[in-house]
């Protein structure tokens, strides 16, 4: 019976694999009448089998898997626990930024082990060099609190909470205010041990130069720490899953150890032996990565299916890997790397008979839809450079990379060629990435076009004839043209209040064909910190600001209007200038006296047109109107300096004040009859602005406060809530609501957004 069953099975596992995905996504995914109507042909197509078995295993399998998925939802809504007071950190985890330590940690919560993101602020640089130097697992007595890791408010953000839970099933952070007691852990377990001997290792590659050491952890242990340059350009280029992501670098080993085998006379029966063994503990040592745990786990497979003397296909293999990771992981397909890891193997296999060129072609249309969606950038040099960088990958960078990293520190003149090769494929790899003529910010398409891509470019892959394959592919190019069409001439503008904390960004745009503006990019106040403190930050605009701008397709600004010097204000300008390119810049007058604005526009003037103004005057755009109203002279780009703008947007009156305070409230009422039905609070809710007068005057619908969470100055201010609730007039703080989204269109479309928290 069970020979039976196998037989009838054989063939036939990708069906429960995409049952077993499926049932994951419409229990654990945000778009349930798509999960659940792609659900539904899959059954058909089971159906369709009439294969019994298969739809007995098929259905009984996926009810179980479904139960599994309800204990795996994010858990809902409680009081934070207490934190515990002892604590094991995991030696591999440790991540030393300047003077902030970040670790994974293992501790009692509500009387049960679980992990946790934990994060401590090192006191002194002997601290430092204790944890950078450290290889062990420690147990440590801590003072500190648990918080629920940051979730995004930003349309585009990148979520904490939710990849800590979906990738880690972490659910709280732990900031550690003080470090009581700090030892060795006693008795350390397998696993512990294989945490400290990643950890080893890892100190060994960072003894090789740059960026060879970034590519031995990549490839040895699956933790890549490259700079952000060269992450972004290896995600722009569309190759970042040459880094274990893929797992291509096992194949490559174990290619290599058969070989070497044959060639020293060792039976290939001892080897796969051999193998069995090693392969789970390499798996564990590099990271159990989604990329190499398929690897390695069709390798298992394909050795016990052999010396069982059983037969299964490459389909199939691949199949029943997938079905296992997803058990373990149900979120496996929630992220781009579990995607594209699986997807692009899929492909492979149905691509294993077509030439090299037309099965890069064939990888490409089936990835690009999940690129675009998670990434909403590609470049268009992405077919070529796989074409040429996997077999160079291959054949070159990986067993450099392994030599050096096993022999390197015997032989310096290999060591010092191999680094000199790799700095070179890095300047040439960011140098095509920043190629902005072949770099298309598309947008993010919606999901059901990427499903409909995603099985259009399954179906070109099942097509033997190219007759049969030109109506398919005229039907992908042309869905994703409409696509891009509906992306870059939407029939909505929108004024849209970022989320960028304790600061203001505004963004405005037009419909068709669409305009973009925006109003101060939002930054930090810097405290000065001595040179071992000093670690990398990325700026609010890289992580929230410009990913926004992408999903919606934004390739560029029209104009961006800086109301004074406050780094909450312009402090995110110059990584703006970087990320972005901007037509024109305005500021008050006078502003380009102040250093701190003038340093950040020094390096850019040649391709920017900067324009001074002052109240009076008038900024005409296509589709829009700015009436400066503030300041009346000329400044330096105090509070009281603040550009204040009027415009008229889809039918509605706007007024936004930057910093303004009272008095300078009061002076723009005497000059100007101003009428706004939305009014910029000044100064983020301070009581030092929003005079009642002044808003009375207005005769606003809706006040907008841009305010950061738990922010040190307590704003908004009660004095002007208690302003606002005198006056009838209702407001929303980002604070509590996150980005706040007013969208307009045709015949008088208008509606209110918030993201929510």
């Amino acid at each position: 019976m069970a020979a039976g069953i196998w037989r009838d099975l054989q063939g036939n596992w990708v069906f429960l694999a995409i049952s077993l995905l499926l049932t994951a996504w419409l229990c654990l995914g945000t778009h349930p009448l798509l999960a659940g109507g792609m659900l539904l042909l899959a059954i058909g197509r089971l159906l369709w089998t009439r294969c019994l078995v298969l739809i007995g295993i098929c259905g009984g399998t996926c009810l179980i898997f479904a139960l599994f998925c309800q204990s795996q939802q994010y858990p809902k809504p409680a009081p934070v626990p207490t934190a515990p007071t002892t604590i094991k950190i995991l030696a591999d985890s440790l991540k030393v930024n300047g003077d902030f330590l970040t670790f994974v940690a293992q501790g009692q919560v509500n009387g049960r082990q679980v992990s946790l993101a934990g994060s401590y602020t090192l006191k002194n640089p002997q601290e430092q060099q204790f944890f950078k130097d450290n290889t062990l697992n420690l147990t440590a007595t801590i003072a500190g609190a648990l918080t629920l890791p940051k979730a995004s408010t930003n349309v585009g953000e990148f979520d904490s909470r939710q990849y800590y839970w979906q990738q880690q099933r972490i659910r709280y952070q732990l900031q550690v205010s003080r470090l009581l007691k700090l030892t060795a852990l006693k008795q350390p377990s397998l696993f512990d041990r294989i945490h400290q001997l990643r950890r080893v290792v890892e100190q060994h590659v960072d003894g090789l130069p740059t960026p060879l050491d970034v590519y031995a952890k990549g490839l040895v242990i699956g933790k890549f720490t490259g700079t952000t340059a060269f992450n972004e350009a290896l995600s722009t280029l569309g190759i970042i899953h040459l880094f274990s992501l893929s797992g291509l670098h096992v194949y490559v080993l174990l290619a290599a150890i058969f070989y070497l085998g044959s060639k020293l006379f060792i039976p290939k029966s001892y080897l796969e032996w051999g193998l069995l063994g090693l392969l789970p503990f390499y798996a564990l040592l590099a990271g159990s990565g989604t990329g190499i745990k398929r690897a390695v786990g069709v390798a298992i497979l394909a050795i016990v299916i052999t010396k069982s003397g059983l037969n299964l296909g490459r389909l199939d293999k691949l199949s029943l890997i997938f079905s296992i990771q997803l058990w373990e992981n149900p979120y496996l397909m929630f992220s781009l790397g579990g995607v594209l890891c699986y997807l692009l193997a899929f492909a492979l296999i149905f691509n294993r008979q077509v030439s090299l060129i037309g099965q890069q072609v064939m990888l490409t249309l089936a990835s690009l839809p999940c690129v675009l969606y998670f990434q909403f950038e590609w470049h268009l040099l992405s077919l070529i450079l796989n074409l040429v960088m996997i077999p160079f990958f291959e054949v070159i960078i990986m067993p450099l990379v392994f030599f050096n990293a096993l022999l390197g520190q015997f032989i310096p003149p290999i060591v010092a060629f191999s680094n000199q090769l790799l700095l070179l494929v890095d300047q040439g790899l960011q140098g095509v990435a920043g190629m902005s003529g072949f770099n298309v910010t598309f947008g993010k398409p919606p999901l059901v076009v990427v499903v409909g891509l995603s099985v259009l470019s399954l179906a070109l892959m099942n097509q033997r004839q190219k007759s049969q394959c030109k109506p398919l592919l005229r039907l992908y190019l042309g869905l994703l043209g409409l696509t891009f069409v509906a992306i870059h001439f939407p029939l909505t503008g929108q004024v849209t209040f970022i989320d960028v904390g304790q600061g203001d960004s505004i963004l405005i745009t037009t419909p068709f064909l669409r305009r973009v503006y925006l109003i101060d990019t939002g930054g930090k106040l810097t405290i000065p910190k001595q040179p071992w403190q000093q670690g990398t930050i990325q700026a609010t605009v890289n992580k929230v600001t410009l990913p926004f701008l992408k999903q919606q397709g934004i390739a560029h600004i029209d104009g961006v209007f800086i109301s004074h010097q406050d780094a909450d204000h312009l402090g995110d300008l110059a990584d703006l200038l970087r990320g972005m390119p901007v037509k024109q810049i305005f500021y008050a007058q006078g502003l380009m006296q102040n250093p701190q604005f003038a340093r950040k526009v020094q390096d850019f003037q040649k391709q920017l047109k900067l324009q001074p103004v002052l109240a009076g005057q008038t900024v005409v755009t296509p589709q829009l109107r700015f009436n400066v109203v503030h300041p009346f002279k000329a400044g330096l780009g105090s509070n009281e300096d603040s550009m204040a703008l009027h415009a008229k947007i889809g039918g509605h009156n706007w007024l936004f004040t930057g910093d303004l305070g009272k008095t300078q409230e009061l002076a723009i009422s005497r000059h100007f009859q101003l009428q706004a039905d939305f009014v910029k609070l000044g100064h983020h809710g301070s009581k030092t602005s929003s005079h009642p007068a002044f808003l009375k005057k207005l005769r606003p619908k809706l006040a907008l406060i841009s305010s950061g969470r738990n922010n040190r100055y307590g704003h908004p201010d009660l004095q002007t809530i208690q302003t606002l609730q005198a006056l009838k007039l209702p407001y929303l703080d980002t604070q509590t609501s996150g980005m706040i989204t007013w969208k307009y269109g045709l015949f008088g479309y208008s509606r209110w957004q918030v993201f929510g928290l």
